[in-house]
Order: structure tokens, then sequence, then C-alpha cells
């Protein structure tokens, strides 16, 4: 009996040591699931898609070691089905990728209802597409923790789920497929939630919403992100006061916070971003000085920022970027002591950035960009560097324009800085060498300032570099060795610059660069194979205006696959690059001026056929443009084949086929061969907003259809055979800003409907057709107009005195020209304007300072208006060659930019004003063949001009003529009034005699001219030849 008792105390003690061993030990291992949970989880299976198999360990007879599946350790009954898919926001692509191939779908199988001890069950961030919750989810009454966020479910959220009175965690964020919910009451029986969290589920609806929520007092976070509503509706009472996280981000609000929000005494988390509130922030928030993360950004409030926050002693995350907060940064920001994080991006900021920053000693990310902030910041650069060890790892300063200053040598004390963007600003000075001890450093942003000297070899030691902008600065001096070192580099932009010397050899190491930008500078020399040795992620390279040249063998296969390659500028000729066919994803190629002088390969045409910009302007590439592009690809959307040789007719490669939406924004074609009709046909292109025709050999109308391009914005078919009359139709184009139909046949009046239908038109070139009539006075309605050239037509009548409301040529601030963005490579657009008495060629750069009226070479008649010297920002005034009389006007002075001013061969009479002398940067002046009188004024820029500029006016007297002015200012003699009355007697009838003698052989002179083609024709050919004999 004793030994029967010492063998049950033993395995008593053996019991006791195997559950603790169960217990501490392996646990699930050595437990075993019941075979009713065991079957119910593989009928679960059977009910699921699988595809990547996640679930391929559901095998075997213990459960409890399935993935995902986790046991009670003392009774073995499942308690957690885990079977949340693995995804991850901060993958990469190809991990992204991956994760998606892993989420489960199918339809949820009620067996899950034999898991009676279930606890927690989490099916999130999966794809059950569309499949409805079901009901008998509500029937788990022991779980505590159900997760269905962003699984893909539909239909109605099931009342059902206010049947789990024991739960503690309940997520269904993500669920936007969700039908809109009107009712939440179901929600208030689950009075042991600690966390609700219903983002972008559609709740604006649920009119109880806040209601609801007020009756779970136990509820710690609150995520109602996204869901649509727009207001709160008052409370008898409160009943949320343990709330910890609340957030109310991405809905409507925009009425004041309710005041209950002032007894969230226990507030750790406030995010109210994305919404609509305005003002101050609100006064509410004031009392809740236990908040660690206060989010406000992206919202109205348009105050200045608040003293009151020196009271949030514990808060670390402060963001009101996005909204319109003004003034100074409040001296109350020097108390955040605790803040890590502190976001004022994008407001009306301004004043110098104070010193105290450097203070927060804690500070992790410090985001000011896009402010009013001004003045040197050196000291401030300074200040942050005071803090040993420094936490910050980010410093954004962007966008501010005005900040000014250099780099300090402490900037290499920020051991831990991993973004630092002073982009788009004034910064100057070199790059300090202590900033290449900045080994942690991954993103390097300086573009857009005045930074200069050359670049520091140190760069090379930020080894874990992977962004690299320096562009549009004004660094000089050869690109250092030792960026080919900066392995993890993946963007190195240094465009717009003034770097010199050739390409280093060693940026063929950067394996992983993807984006190499070294457009605009001044490098030379040749690169070769060894510069791509490595670049296998290579995907753009743009080194257009240089002086580079690529010698490449003519099988070589790049290790690259480009999307986009700008090479303009750089000497890839004479043969087109063969390399070019291996590009299977060029998207955008760009090889203008590239000294290419081949026939396009028949190759090429498949590569076109994905690309949406391609310029091959300004070569001597060859071939029939219908061989060479036999059709418009409905992907291209910027097109430049200009200054080439292209032959023949441009319909068939526009207009075939016509059942395609295109996408092309812009087409230039100038300066070739062409031939032929301009298509009618541009009913299928209605996104174009510049087509450029010049120079080539077009005949006929301008057809109907044109009328259908309504983003038009600049139309130019100059110099070719276009005649007939505007089409009526064109007066849709009302965006246009340039249309230059000049140098062609064109007849007819200039139509009243482009003053009344094309309000943004800056510049007007109609030179060189036969358009006649008047002027409509309907083009002073054009406020936006800076150019308008009609010389050389038959034009008529007066000047409309009403060109005084072209307001574009009276101030600056009235100028719209360039604001209106043109696609790429097309911002060159050229227009050629008469000046200096030839025609010069501007780019549009250029042609947005320009203001020119020239009206020379027509029959234009009358006064020139007193107020055409209202138009002060005109530089080119040419009204040669017309009939206009009367005086020049008196306030010409006033028009102080006038670089060009060309009155001559007109009927002027009268003295040239005394202000003239005011037009100091007057360059060219021609007054000449008039009938004006008097003294010419002196200035000093007068002074520069010679005698032809006043030629063949018999009054005029003075510098430079020779003729010299007598006392009263004129080359007449001096009117004596003494002369003898027999005298007078005599000369009077010696006019009555011969007066009407000249009458009659002038009119018989003038009849023979009329009636007799041999004597007409000598006496043109007479004046012609006198004519050109002057000039």
């Amino acid at each position: 009996m004793v030994r029967c008792s010492k063998v049950l105390a033993v395995l008593l003690v053996f019991s006791f040591i195997s559950k603790i061993h169960f217990v501490l030990g392996d646990g699930e291992a050595n437990m075993f699931c019941s075979p009713r949970e065991k079957q119910a989880l593989l009928t679960f299976k059977l009910g699921l898609t699988d595809p990547s198999h996640r679930l391929s360990s559901w095998v075997g007879d213990n459960c409890c070691t399935w993935e995902g599946v986790s046991c009670d350790n003392m009774t073995g009954s499942v308690v957690r089905l885990d079977l949340k898919n693995p995804i991850d926001y901060d993958l990469t692509e190809e991990e992204e990728n991956k994760a998606y191939m892993a989420q489960l779908g199918g339809e949820i199988n009620p067996s899950l209802l034999e898991l009676k001890h279930l606890k927690s069950l989490d099916l999130s961030r999966n794809d059950f597409n569309g499949t409805i919750i079901p009901e008998f989810l509500g029937s788990l009454k022991s779980l505590q923790y159900l997760n269905l966020s962003h699984a893909g479910f539909c239909g109605k959220l099931p009342h059902q789920l206010g049947n789990l009175s024991n739960l503690h965690y309940l997520s269904l964020s993500g669920l936007y497929m969700v039908e809109w919910v009107d009712n939440l009451e179901w929600l208030s029986h689950l009075s042991h939630l600690e966390h609700l969290d219903m983002s972008q589920v559609k709740l604006s609806k649920a009119s109880n919403w806040l209601q609801v929520i007020n009756t779970l007092p136990s509820l710690l976070e609150l995520h109602l992100l996204g869901c649509g509503l727009y207001q709160f509706l008052p409370l008898p009472y409160h009943n949320f006061t343990a709330l910890e996280v609340l957030d109310l981000s991405f809905n409507h609000f925009n009425s004041p916070l309710p005041d209950w929000f002032s007894s969230l005494n226990n507030l750790l988390s406030l995010d109210l971003s994305h919404n609509f509130f305005q003002g101050p922030i609100p006064g509410a928030i004031q009392n809740l000085t236990t908040l660690t993360n206060l989010y406000l950004s992206w919202n109205k409030f348009n105050s200045i920022i608040p003293d009151w926050l020196n009271s949030f002693k514990h808060l670390e995350h402060l963001d009101l970027s996005y909204n319109a907060f003004h003034g100074t940064v409040s001296a109350a920001i020097d108390n955040l002591t605790s803040v890590t994080s502190l976001y004022l991006d994008v407001n009306n900021l301004e004043g110098e950035i104070p010193n105290f920053f450097g203070n927060l000693c804690r500070l992790v990310n410090l985001g000011l960009f896009d402010n009013n902030f001004k003045g040197d910041i050196t000291a401030f650069l300074t200040s942050l560097s005071l803090c040993v060890p420094s936490s910050l790892e980010s410093i954004n300063l962007s966008w501010n324009k005005l900040l000014s200053g250099s780099l300090p040598l402490q900037l290499g004390n920020l051991i831990n800085l991993i973004d630092l963007d002073l982009s788009i600003n004034s910064f100057s000075g070199p790059i300090p060498v202590s900033l290449g001890g900045l080994r942690s450093l991954r993103g390097l942003l300086l573009s857009n300032n005045n930074f200069k000297g050359s670049l520091p070899e140190s760069l090379g030691n930020l080894i874990n570099l992977d962004y690299l902008h320096l562009n549009n600065n004004s660094f000089s001096g050869p690109i250092p060795v030792s960026i080919g070192g900066l392995k993890s580099l993946s963007s190195l932009s240094l465009a717009n610059n003034n770097f010199n010397g050739s390409l280093p050899e060693s940026l063929g190491n950067l394996s992983n660069l993807e984006v190499l930008s070294i457009f605009n500078n001044s490098l030379e020399g040749v690169i070769g194979e060894t510069h791509f040795a490595n670049l296998t992620r290579l995907k753009y390279f743009l080194a257009s205006t240089n002086s580079l040249a690529l010698n490449v063998s003519s099988s070589w296969i790049p290790i690259f696959q480009l999307i986009e390659l700008h090479l303009s500028s750089c000497k890839l000729g004479p043969k087109f690059p063969a390399w070019l066919r291996t590009q299977n994803s060029l998207l955008s190629l760009h090889l203008s001026n590239a000294s290419i002088s081949d026939n396009v390969p028949a190759w090429f045409w498949n590569l076109t056929s994905q690309l949406y910009s391609l310029d091959l302007s300004n070569n001597q590439i060859k071939g029939e443009l219908q061989n060479v592009f036999p059709r418009l690809t409905s992907h291209i959307s910027e097109l430049d084949l200009s200054n080439n040789y292209f032959l023949g007719n441009i319909s068939f490669f526009l207009c075939n086929p016509l059942d395609e939406t295109y996408s092309l924004l812009a087409i230039d074609l100038s300066r070739n061969l062409l031939v032929g009709e301009i298509p009618n046909c541009w009913m299928h292109l209605t996104s174009l907003e510049l087509v450029n025709l010049d120079n080539n050999n077009l005949y006929g109308n301008i057809p109907s259809s044109i009328g259908s391009l309504i983003s038009l914005l600049s139309f130019h078919v100059r110099n070719n055979s276009i005649s007939g009359e505007l089409p009526s139709s064109l007066q849709n184009c009302t965006q246009l800003q340039t249309m230059d139909l000049g140098d062609n046949e064109l007849s007819g009046s200039i139509p009243k409907w482009i003053g009344k239908s094309m309000p943004n038109l800056a510049v007007l070139g109609l030179r060189s057709n036969k358009f006649k009539g008047e002027i409509p006075c309907e083009l002073c309605n054009l406020t936006s107009l800076q150019t308008i050239d009609v010389a050389h037509n038959n034009l008529s009548g007066a000047i409309p005195r009403c060109f005084s409301n072209l307001s574009a040529m009276v101030s600056k601030k009235n100028t719209s020209f360039g604001s209106i963005y043109l696609p790429l490579p097309f911002g060159g657009e050229k227009m050629l304007l008469g000046s200096k008495g030839l025609l010069l060629e501007y780019a549009r750069n250029t042609l947005e300072l320009v203001t020119s009226m020239d009206l020379s070479y027509n029959s234009l008649s009358g006064e020139i208006p007193q107020d055409i010297a209202s138009l002060l920002i005109l530089r080119y005034l040419l009204l040669s060659n017309n009939h206009f009389t009367g005086k020049i006007p008196e306030k010409i002075g006033d028009m102080v930019l006038l670089e060009n001013f060309d009155l001559s061969k007109n009927q002027l009479l009268g003295k040239i004003p005394r202000s003239i002398s005011r037009l100091t940067f007057l360059t060219q002046l021609n007054l000449s063949h008039n009938n004006l009188s008097g003294e010419i004024p002196t200035g000093p820029q007068l002074n520069s001009f010679t005698e032809s500029s006043y030629v063949n006016n018999d009054g005029l007297c003075g510098t430079p003529l020779t003729k010299k002015c007598n006392g009263n200012g004129s080359g007449e003699p001096p009117n004596t009034q003494a002369q003898d009355s027999d005298e007078y007697d005599m000369m009077e009838q010696f006019y009555v005699t011969v007066g009407p003698g000249f009458v009659v052989g002038l009119a018989g002179f003038c009849g023979a001219l009329v009636f007799m083609d041999k004597w007409k024709l000598a006496y043109f050919r007479f004046v012609e030849d006198r004519l050109l004999a002057r000039f």
C-alpha cells in the first residue's frame, strides 16, 4: 500500500513536471487539437483560394502546428486564427508583387463555428473579391479580436457583429466596397471594445455615429479616417473620456470642434488632418496638454501659430503643414523640447527662420518647405549642429526661394542626417568638404540655387546616397571621379550647370543608377561603352546640349532598357544609331541637332509606335514622310521633325487611320520639303495644343476642321502658299496664344471675330499676305496682345484709336504670354518679326519679352493716334510705307522702352517732338521721307543716329544733317516782310499763269500711264530701280 502510494506520488510529480514543460516549453508543439476542430479548419481551407500555397502546412493530425493557427496551452482548443497577408507598404516593387500573390480569397465557410473557443480572427489584407461578410461571424461568441481590414469584402456590414459582446478589438478599415452604413446601433452592444477602426467605411448617412461611440466607455482608440463624416451632433454628455487615440482625418469637417474635446484629458494622439477646418486652431485643443501627437495638416487654418502650444511639453509629433498659417514662427516652438517631428511646410510663414530650432535637440524631422521665409540662414544651419550627438535625420527648407547664405562647415556634424533638401532657394557659395562626412545621407537635394565652385571629391564618401540633385546652379569644373563610387546612387542630376571636361568613366560603376541627367553643361569628349559598363538599371539618360560624342560599335547591345533618351546637340551621326532598336521600353527620344544625315531605318517605325515624345529636329534626315512614319500612332503626344529633308504629303501621315483616339499635343513639321494641301482631318486630333507647318510647300485653304482644335495654343503655317480667306471655324480655337500665318497668299479682310473669340491671343502674325480693308476695331479687345504684325498687306483706313486698350503693351503686369504651358520640346517655338530693317527670329522664351506693332507697307492713312504713346512697354513701332499724315504724337517720349521706331515714307509734317530724346533704349530710328520740319532734337541716344534717319524731310535742320538751323529753329530764311508790292504782284501773276499749265501737263502724263501699258511698265521699273538704289 505504501509502495503504491509512492508510485502514485512519483506519477503525480512527473505529471506536474510535464505540465510545466508543456506550458513553458514547446507549448503548441506538444498539444493536439481536437479532430472536430481539425476537420473544421480543413473544411474552411477548402473554401479558400491560396495561389501562393500559404496553407501548405495544413496537413497532419496536429492543427496546432499549422501556419496561422494557435491553440490554448492547457486545453488544446483553437483560440487564434491569424491569416493576415504579411504585406508591408515599405516593400520593394518585387516584394510587393509577391505579397499580393500571397493574398487568400474565396469564401468564409461556416465551419468556423466549430471553433467554440476562438478568441482572435485576423483575415486582413487578403482579397475576398467582393464576398459578403458572413453573418455567422456574430456567433463566434468568444471572439475578443476581429480584424477584417483591407480584405476586399463588400455588401452590408452585418449587425450580428453586435453580438460579439466580448470583443476588445474590431478593425473593419479599408472596406470601401461595403455599402453605405445608415445605422451603427449594433456597435453600442460592444461595451468592452477598446480599439475600433472603421476607416474608409462610408458612414456619412450614419447620423448616430457619435451617439453610438459615446456608449463605449472602454474605448481607447478610435480610427474613422476617410468615412465621409462632416458634422458633430450635440451630445447631452460624453462617455469616452478614456480615449487615447482619435483619428478623424480625411473627412469633411468644417465646423468648430465641440466643447467635449477639451475634456479628453487622456488623449495622446489627435489627427484632424485632411479636413476643412479654418480660422485659428480650435481653442478646444488648448487643454489637451497630454498630447504626444498632433496632426492638423491639409486644412484651411489661417491664423498665426498660437503661443499656447508652449504648454504641450510632451508633444513629439506636430504637423501643421498645408494650411495658411501666417506671421513668423512662434517662439512657443522653442519650448517644445520633446518634439521629434515638426512640419510647418506649405504655409504663408515669413521672416527669418529663428535659431532656436537648434535648442530642440530631440528633433529628428524638420519640414519648413514652401513658405515665405527669407534671409541668410547660415547661422540657423550652424545652430542645428550644436546638439551633440545630433538626432536630425531630415531637413527640408526647399521652395522658400528667398532663403540665402552658404552651407557652414558645421553641417558635417549632423552625422545622422538622411535627407537634406535645400532646393529652389537663393543659397550660394561652394559645397563644403565637410558634407562628405554625412555618411548616412540618402538624399542631397540642392537644385535651383546659386551654388558655385567645383564639387568636392569628398562627395564620394556618401556611400549610402540614393539621390544627388545639384541641377540648376552654377557649379563648374569637372565632375568628380569619386562620384563613381556611390554604389547606392539611383538618381544623379547635374543638369543646367557649367560643368566641363569629359564624363568620368567611373560613372559606369553605378550599378543602381536609374537617372543620369547632365544636360545643358559644357561637357565634351567621347562617351563610350565603358561609361555604361554596369548601368543595368539605367532608365533615363538626359545629356542634351553638351559637346559630347557617342562612340560605340555598330554591334553594341546595351545592358539597359531606357525609358527616356535625350541626346540633342550631341554628336551621334552621320548614321542613325543602330543600338536604338534594342530599346524596347523607350517612351521619349530626343535626338535634335545630332549630326544625323541618314535615311530613317525601317526598324525605326516599330520603335516609334510606343513613344510619347519624339524630337528628330535640326538634322539632315531624308526620306518620304509616309515611308518613315506610315501613320500617326495613338501614343505619341509630342512630335518634332522640323528642319530636315522629309518629303511628301502629310495627309496620309495624319489622317490614316481615322478610327483611333489620338493623344497628340504638339506637332512640328516645319522647315521640310512637304507638299500638298493641309489635310482636313483635324477633328480626329482634338487634343492638339501646338501645330507648326512653317516653311514647306503647302498650298490650298486652311481647312475648316482646324476649328475642331479647341485646345490649340499655337498655330504656325508661315511661308507656304496658303490661299483663301481665314475659315470662320478658326474662331472656335479660343485658347490660341500665338498665330503666325505670315508669308502666304491669304486674302479677304482681317476677321472681326479674332478680337472677339481669342482673348488669350498674345502674338498675331499676318505679315506678307493679301489682306485688305481696315484693321478691325475688335482687335482692341485683345488685352493679352503683345505682338501684332500685319505688314506687307493691302490694308487701308486709319489706325484704330482704341489701340491704347491693348493693355499687354501698356504694362508688363497685364501680359499673360508664357503663362500657358507648351509641351516640351516645343517651348522652343519661334517667330519672325520685323526689326532693325530685317526679319529676326525670336524663340518663345524671348518672344515673351517682346512687344511689337508692325503695320508697315500697307495703305493706311489718317493721323497717328496721339494715344498710341500710352503703349508704354512697346519695343518696336513700325509704321513705314503708308500714307499717314499729321504730326508725330507729342508724348512719344513716354514710350521709354522703344528700341525700333520707323515712320519712314509717310506724309507726316510738323516738328519732331522734343520728348523723343527720352528714348534711351532706341537703337533704330527712321523718320526719313516725310514732310517734317524744324530742328532735330538732341540727346545721348539721338546723337548716335546718322543722316539716313532723317533724309528727305526738306524742312529739317541740325545735327546730323548738314543743313544748319537759323535763329528761329528752322531751316527756312527769316520772314522779312520787306518785299516790294510790285514784286509780290508779279509773283502772283506768275503762279496764276503757270498753275493751270502744270495741272494740264500732269493730267496728260497720268492719262498716258493709265492707258499706255508700255509707259506704265517703264515708269514703275524706273521707280523700282530708284527705290532699290536707295537701299
